[in-house]
């Protein structure tokens, strides 16, 4: 992690060691971010293009908790995604439930609680600019440009994730190498291995997320 020393000190003048996102050089690292983020918008702006540019803001996974001393300078959370279960590397809550920020001309600002994932940007950026898929290109995602622009239901059964890896955080909150499915509050984690794990000898997991 490496960000500007002065915003590592400012951060390190204003955390508080009882509240769990308070790592100063990731803090600072936001920032730093933010920043950046300004500076496009503000040439869009200088370009004359802001009002002709859809801009989509997102992360593709939660936030990740380490506690190696070299890693967090004796940090034992870098970040916290509670009250999810979960973290960067998992397909709990935590892990691939993010925000996503759409700024989209002529559109009026407003918070949605629809499920989206980052493959529907693609057949939603094709829509907008007019363009059809590549023949014998399949699409994983929809257009969300008439959600965006009307509100409009993207009428879509379900929401799928793939995650083929495995990675370990120490059990239970480990991935196993699997997929997963959401249809309205329920969503199912089903594992590729199955009944052959020794830790986990369970093929899926169900939660009502309500």
């Amino acid at each position: 992690y490496e960000a500007k020393q002065d915003y590592i000190e400012y951060f390190n003048s204003t955390r508080n060691d009882q509240d769990p996102q308070n790592f100063a050089v990731y803090a600072a690292m936001i920032k730093s971010l933010d920043e950046g983020v300004g500076r496009i918008i503000s040439e869009l702006k200088a370009q004359g293009v802001y009002e002709d540019t859809i801009i989509i803001f997102t992360s593709d996974n939660g936030g990740i908790r380490m506690g190696d001393d070299d890693k967090t300078l004796g940090n034992k959370i870098i970040t916290s995604m509670r009250p999810l279960r979960g973290e960067k590397t998992t397909t709990y809550e935590g892990g691939i439930r993010v925000p996503t920020i759409v700024r989209w001309p002529g559109v009026a600002p407003r918070i949605s609680d629809e499920v989206v994932v980052t493959h529907d940007f693609y057949p939603t950026l094709l829509e907008a600019v007019g363009l059809s898929p590549l023949a014998g290109n399949p699409l994983d995602g929809v257009s969300l440009k008439s959600y965006i622009c009307d509100e409009t239901p993207t009428e879509r059964e379900f929401v799928t994730w793939f995650f083929p890896h495995y990675t370990v955080f120490g059990s239970p909150e480990w991935n196993r190498s699997g997929a997963v499915i959401r249809k309205d509050k329920w969503k199912l984690r089903h594992f590729w291995d199955g009944l052959d794990n020794p830790m986990q000898p369970w093929p899926c997991e169900l939660y009502d997320l309500d």
